[in-house]
């Protein structure tokens, strides 16, 4: 997994927890669901943002963040 830097609040995130455009080939995801901070995930900036095209990234992002499973955090019928 790539390690990038959030355009959006500059913490450091992963490419699975992001938004990040690689065939644009920019630098940096526009936001993040989850980043590292002291070696432990925490929520980014982009995690209480409603968008519903993002719903299991933002479910395994809590899933890193609690250590609870992922499906715990998606809502019937958004999976």
């Amino acid at each position: 997994m790539s390690i990038l830097v959030c355009k959006k609040c500059g913490g450091i995130t992963n490419t699975v927890v992001c938004d990040y455009d690689f065939r644009k080939m920019e630098e940096g995801a526009t936001r993040c669901y989850a980043k590292l901070v002291d070696n432990k995930w925490v929520k980014g900036c982009g995690l209480e943002e409603n968008k519903s095209d993002n719903a299991f990234i933002k479910a395994f992002a809590m899933h890193l963040i609690t250590g609870k499973p992922t499906k715990s955090f998606l809502i019937e019928g958004e999976k």
